[in-house]
């Protein structure tokens, strides 16, 4: 079973789809335990990565220390931790060798194109696919628009990417 996540505009949280069944059926707010009255559940996020997806917001009172692409530190916290669902989305290729360069031997030059992607469920009302920014384009060829990337990423002081800040799509 794969997880998926629920993100009430209320209280701008995410919630994994079991916290928001109460005894009565209603929503529960995961912050408090409350019952949420506008009863709006938000889409789902399905991360189709093998990896989790950890979502930060910009505050100057936050302890994790990153920068984006415009390289500026800057402080933040964790919105969500999105793990992996165990769907994984991969983009195929076909490659065609177009010519070569010498170096000591032929390397060969290949032309590369984006095949249809594997691993993708089927599209669902209300339901957002995180996939890598290639795994997005590869699929929007074959009129898929409900899958979300990695838009603006933050790296630790190492340059490692550590999550992002906010949603790509095509």
């Amino acid at each position: 079973m794969h997880s998926k996540f629920n993100f009430c505009w209320r209280t701008h949280r995410f919630c994994q789809r079991g916290a928001w069944d109460g005894a009565d059926g209603d929503p529960i707010d995961c912050a408090s335990g409350d019952p949420v009255t506008c009863g709006w559940r938000g889409p789902q996020i399905v991360n189709a990565t093998p990896h989790a997806l950890t979502i930060f917001t910009r505050d100057e009172t936050g302890e994790i220390e990153g920068v984006e692409d415009d390289k500026i530190p800057r402080k933040y916290r964790i919105v969500a931790v999105i793990p992996p669902s165990g769907i994984v989305v991969r983009a195929t290729s076909r490659e065609e060798i177009v010519g070569s360069i010498p170096l000591g031997i032929p390397i060969p030059i290949l032309k590369v194109a984006l095949g249809e992607p594997t691993g993708l469920p089927a599209p669902q009302e209300g339901t957002f696919i995180f996939v890598s920014r290639i795994a997005a384009e590869a699929a929007m060829k074959w009129g898929r628009h409900d899958l979300l990337f990695p838009g603006r990423s933050v790296r630790n002081q190492h340059g490692e990417i550590i999550g992002i800040v906010s949603f790509g799509t095509i």
